[in-house]
C-alpha cells in the first residue's frame, strides 16, 4: 500500500529498547505526516540516521532522541520543520561531537 492511500492520524510515536532498529517505519509515519506531533526514540543502539523524508512531518512539534550512539546526523531538511519547538538529543556521542561549535585558534 502506498502512503498516499493510507491515511492515519497518529499524533505520538515512541520507540524504546529496540536493539536492531536501523530505520523508521516510513509507511506508518508518512501516512501520519500532517498529524504527527511527537516522536521519541530511546535506546536504539544500531540507529544511524533519520531519513530524508523526515522533513515531510510538517506537524512535528517535539523530537526526543536519547541513547542512540550511532546516530551521526540529522537530515538536511530538518530546518524546514517549522512546527518543531522542542528538540532533545541526549547520549548520542557521534551526533553531539559533530554539533559542537568550532573554536578558532586565532
Amino acid at each position: 500500500m502506498e502512503p498516499q492511500n493510507l491515511h492515519l492520524s497518529l499524533k505520538k510515536f515512541v520507540i524504546r529498547d529496540t536493539p536492531k532498529l536501523r530505520g523508521l517505519p516510513r509507511l506508518l509515519l508518512e501516512a501520519s505526516a500532517s498529524h504527527l506531533e511527537f516522536i521519541q526514540m530511546q535506546s536504539c543502539p544500531e540507529f544511524e540516521s533519520l531519513p530524508n523524508w523526515f522533513q515531510n512531518l510538517t506537524s512535528l512539534q517535539r523530537l526526543k532522541i536519547i541513547d542512540c550512539p550511532k546516530l551521526s546526523c540529522l537530515p538536511d531538511g530538518v530546518q524546514r520543520l517549522a512546527s518543531l519547538s522542542h528538540l532533545k538529543i541526549q547520549l548520542c556521542p557521534t551526533l553531539s561531537h559533530k554539533c559542537q561549535p568550532e573554536t578558532g585558534t586565532d
